[in-house]
């Protein structure tokens, strides 16, 4: 029995990552510009703080106990690359034996049939995950297949969700939006093993922000406008199991909670060219705040090409496109 298993990204996390971060702090000072693409100049004030910040994590065995405590409570600016490792080998993933919502019955799509996916990998484990995207006149039919899991999502033609279904082994989420004005309710149910669902009705604010639940089609009309900032609803079933008894006594599930995608501006990525970068946070406060999300999206098309999530109470997960299996490219006029 592994009673606390100490892997490669255990030590990256709290070994390498406070002395990579202390570096970039340090470099920070030394430079005096920011990390944007402008390159701001840095105050004497930001200059030190980063001096000490910085030569802080440079001190053998406290480093780890500094960068945990910046991290918990305060929100530090993340500059040391994310664990990431290569990944050899990924089996092909075999489709679930059976798909949660079907498309209309006996209807051809008559747009664009998207076919995707990408590798996910979560404590060195690879997921490869299968995205289908079909377009009819009044509804957009998603579905995503795993080994471990699959979810089917219905859209507008405008992109806002409908409703979305999650099945994970004997588990099974389902959240349906009753009408679509700014008083919408959302149904969730949630039903395990051979119990019946438990359903409970979540009101979504009236305030015009849009419900999001998948970043791989929700956020396409915010990457191609010219907004800066989109703030979003999304529903919270259930929390990781690692997690959930810590935070089921702060907020019981589900809720409904607010976050906030910043365009950041573009970034050379190695293999993938020249895209959008963005960063997602929760609005809602201590802990939720202290978990992000790193997206870079294709300029053009608004396609997500790669992620990489990070915080404190959950495992760094990092994803990329699955460059044998591309999006289709974007139509020119």
């Amino acid at each position: 029995m592994q009673i606390f298993p100490v892997d490669r990204q255990w030590v990256y996390t709290y070994v390498l990552e406070p002395y990579a971060q202390g570096c970039e702090y340090l470099d920070l000072f030394w430079k005096g510009v920011d990390r944007s693409l402008e390159q701001n100049p840095l105050s004497l004030t930001e200059r030190i703080v980063y001096l000490i910040e910085g030569t802080a994590l440079m001190l053998p065995f406290v480093n780890s106990i500094i960068w945990i405590a910046l991290q918990t409570f305060g929100s530090p600016q993340k500059l040391a690359d994310p664990f990431c490792p290569e990944i050899d080998e990924i089996e092909e993933i075999l489709p679930p034996p059976e798909i949660i919502v079907h498309r209309p019955d006996g209807r051809i799509p008559e747009g664009p049939v998207e076919h995707f996916g990408y590798i996910e990998t979560i404590n060195n484990n690879p997921i490869r995950t299968a995205w289908t995207v079909e377009t009819f006149p009044d509804v957009l039919v998603a579905t995503q297949n795993a080994l471990e899991f699959s979810t089917s999502s219905l859209y507008n033609p405008n992109l806002s969700l409908r409703e979305l279904h999650y099945q994970y082994g004997g588990k099974k989420v389902d959240l349906v939006r009753r009408n679509m004005d700014c008083a919408a309710q959302v149904e969730v149910s949630i039903a395990e093993g051979q119990n019946p669902p438990v359903r409970t009705y979540l009101d979504l604010p009236q305030d015009g922000r849009p419900w999001i639940q998948q970043r791989a089609i929700g956020f396409r009309p915010f990457i191609l406008s010219n907004d800066q900032e989109l703030e979003f609803y999304g529903v919270v079933p259930d929390y990781p199991p690692l997690i959930g008894w810590i935070l089921r006594w702060l907020e019981p599930t589900p809720f409904v909670m607010k976050f906030k995608l910043t365009k950041l501006g573009l970034e050379d990525v190695d293999g993938m060219g020249r895209l959008l970068k963005a960063e997602l946070t929760s609005m809602k406060g201590w802990p939720y705040n202290t978990a992000k999300s790193e997206l870079w999206f294709d300029p053009a098309t608004g396609h997500l090409r790669k992620f990489v999530d990070t915080g404190t109470f959950i495992p760094t997960k990092t994803g990329r496109i699955v460059q044998n299996n591309p999006l289709p490219a974007p139509a020119h006029p």
